[in-house]
């Protein structure tokens, strides 16, 4: 009897679901089995539908020539839509069949595993324990597989020019460099990024939905986005890792980028609060892209998600300026600044300010105790883990007792019963989003937003990052090196999981709403957080890096050497130059695997793809999703692009170069197909 597994998806109603690995039995005879049946191979699919487990069968033979016919069992599953959807998912996983099937049996088991022949019923749906991880039970494989026979992995000399456009450019086919030298030249004509909205509004209407889908897969969505689902974006993820490029995933449906303050000319989302019911879709569908990062990129991807998106917002807002008000609370005891961590309060000497507050009123007493510290001293003042694990409410949390008076106030205005309830909605989701990657061993990255969101969300972070972050590092925050307290806010979190041992994932990137930060600074009269200019950003972005890397060394000679890792999400070649030098002086390598680069896909492969083909680990930002939802996310890019003018005229220059060198070599026709080894 042999093990087959198999990576299976399907569509329903609209909706995408990965599947995991599945697998079922080949017995030598099926005759008189599981009701009559009498094929070759049985499989079983199962999916997630309308919160229940629902199974469908497909029968398929292998004939005598080696091609696979398979056959739906209507019986089972009558509906033809859903029955061509099966096939069709089915025949697009037939080489993995057919290729080598002892070589499957090492395939990861993810999924609820059912025995493939005896009946299966609907299930009441669980978020959580649908995402099992396992490995095949070496109990039901027949047989021992041989070891994989182990060769030296291929790695190319790394040019720190980049000037190297055959590197850049050896995973696209010619078409693909000509695509990307057409879309960067559009990029370029200010009229079309200034009205690119319009345009493309305009282009829906004149050429019919599918005409104008047509041209943009073949322009700019092509370029710039990945695929539409968790099936198309297979080819073009696993293009990437032969070519030593990894994938964080991020499913870019539409997004509003007029939220709160209703400023543009932002080049990342934001979001309009409508609803809990949108909250929870937010997060199915977050959950949707973790699956996939688990299907398609084996273990090594990351997937991305907003906090704004799983609650209401302006409930961040006020918690955010609790933040603010607990440092100038603690500030009013030791005369200093900055966060807690940074202050180094000490517990004794909050307790003696309101030593006779505490033994008139037995609640202050209580406030006291529930301070965190260790013998460095204060963490907290707020009970935040009773908080984020949805134990207390905001209003009962968010209380210090009055320096003054000795009276518990609160920070923040009385919340009603339905935005507690709102809040402890969008703990409950980010609690599930971490529990399913944790299961799913996939690494998460929070991404950060306007300053006026950003301390609660990165207070939030820490608290999952000190709950998930135990055995590696799983919740990664964001850091925007364009804030002037940037590295305040990077080393008072370091501290943190240094005090409280947990793992920290980081990532550093310049920032994002730069424009909207200013005008809102401006409009409401108080000081810019930004940075003044580009230089001043780069040194606090290298600052930031380089204050990791101590920390690395620090924890690799206490022996903890991956408790600290890194991500420079950065388009910049200086700031990638700086970083691997930087390394090596710190004595960091890339096998350690403790620092990785970051770009968008579709830019700067003329960095991505010379780092990753060297043996350092990198990533490309992989956004999917239908056409009609990216298209936010396209316009974002085109005014990127035309903001970026030296970096995409080098991209120009390197794609005309490597589009001359194939005319000249006779090599139009090539067929991209790496053989670089993921670590």
């Amino acid at each position: 009897m042999i093990l087959v597994q198999f990576k299976a998806h399907l569509v329903h109603q609209g909706f995408l679901f990965s599947l995991g690995y599945l697998y079922t039995y080949l017995p030598k005879n099926l005759a008189g089995r599981g009701g009559g049946v009498n094929c070759k191979t049985d499989f079983i699919i199962h999916y997630h539908c309308n919160r229940s487990f629902v199974v469908a069968a497909a029968s398929a033979n292998l004939t005598q020539t080696g091609k696979l016919k398979i056959v739906p069992n209507s019986s089972n599953y009558k509906k033809p839509s859903r029955q061509m959807a099966i096939l069709r998912l089915l025949h697009q996983q037939r080489a993995i069949l057919k290729k080598n099937l002892d070589a499957a049996k090492t395939l990861p088991l993810i999924g609820i595993s059912y025995n493939p022949i005896a009946h299966v019923g609907t299930q009441k749906f669980d978020p959580i324990a649908r995402y099992k991880s396992t490995h095949a039970p070496t109990s039901i494989i027949a047989g021992k597989v041989p070891a994989a026979q182990s060769s030296p992995p291929i790695r190319d000399q790394l040019d720190l020019t980049f000037n190297d456009a055959r590197q850049a450019y050896r995973s696209k086919s010619t078409w693909e460099i000509l695509r990307a030298f057409i879309v960067f030249r559009l990029c370029s004509v200010d009229y079309l990024v200034e009205n690119n909205q319009r345009l493309m509004k305009f282009g829906q209407q004149v050429f019919g939905k599918k005409l104008f889908e047509k041209i943009m897969e073949s322009t700019f969505y092509g370029h710039f986005v990945a695929g539409a689902d968790q099936v198309s974006i297979q080819p073009n993820i696993q293009r990437l890792r032969e070519f030593g490029v990894k994938a964080i995933l991020d499913y870019s449906y539409h997004a509003h980028e007029e939220f709160a303050d209703r400023r543009k000319k932002a080049v990342a989302r934001t979001y309009f609060y409508m609803n809990e019911a949108q909250c929870e879709r937010n997060m199915d569908i977050f959950l949707q892209s973790i699956e996939a990062v688990s299907g398609a990129t084996k273990g090594t991807g990351f997937a991305a998600i907003k906090v704004t998106a799983l609650g209401r917002p302006q409930l961040l807002m006020q918690l955010s300026e609790a933040i603010a008000r607990v440092h100038r609370y603690v500030g009013a005891v030791t005369g200093k600044r900055g966060h807690v961590v940074e202050q180094q309060a000490r517990p004794e000497d909050l307790k003696r300010r309101l030593d006779r507050a505490a033994k008139l009123d037995p609640t202050v007493q209580s406030w006291l105790d529930n301070m965190t510290y260790d013998s460095s001293g204060l963490i907290h003042i707020l009970p935040w883990k009773g908080l984020v694990e949805a134990q207390k409410g905001l209003g009962e949390t968010l209380k210090v007792a009055d320096l003054s008076t000795g009276k518990m106030q609160h920070l923040v205005p009385a919340l009603t019963q339905q935005e507690e309830e709102m809040f402890k909605n969008m703990m409950r989701r980010l609690h599930t989003i971490f529990k399913v990657a944790t299961k799913l061993d996939v690494r998460v990255m929070v991404d950060a937003e306007q300053t006026y969101f950003q301390p609660a969300i990165s207070r939030i972070t820490m608290e999952m990052m000190r709950k998930y972050n135990t055995e590696k590092a799983i919740v990664f925050n964001t850091y925007q090196c364009y804030l002037r307290k940037a590295f305040s806010y990077l080393t008072a979190d370091l501290e943190q999981a240094d005090r409280q041992n947990f793992h920290f994932g980081a990532k550093l990137v310049r920032g994002a709403y730069m424009e909207q930060e200013r005008q809102r600074a401006a409009g409401l009269g108080y000081e810019d957080p930004i940075n003044p200019d580009f230089n001043a950003t780069s040194d606090m972005y290298h600052k930031c890096m380089e204050e990791g890397m101590r920390r690395i060394k620090i924890m690799k000679e206490t022996g903890r050497p991956r408790n600290v890792s890194l991500m420079a999400a950065t388009h910049n070649e200086d700031t990638v130059r700086h970083v691997i030098k930087k390394m090596k002086e710190y004595g960091i390598k890339r096998s350690d695997r403790v620092i990785c680069f970051g770009q968008l896909y579709g830019m700067c492969d003329q960095i991505s793809f010379p780092l990753g083909q060297s043996g350092y680990s990198v990533y490309k930002y992989v956004p999917y999703g239908p056409v009609s939802e990216v298209l936010p996310y396209l316009s974002r890019r085109a005014q990127e692009n035309r903001g970026l003018i030296g970096k995409t005229e080098k991209e120009k220059r390197l794609l005309i170069k490597e589009f001359a060198r194939r005319c000249l070599k006779g090599q139009l026709l090539y067929r991209p197909k790496g053989h670089y080894e993921i670590m």
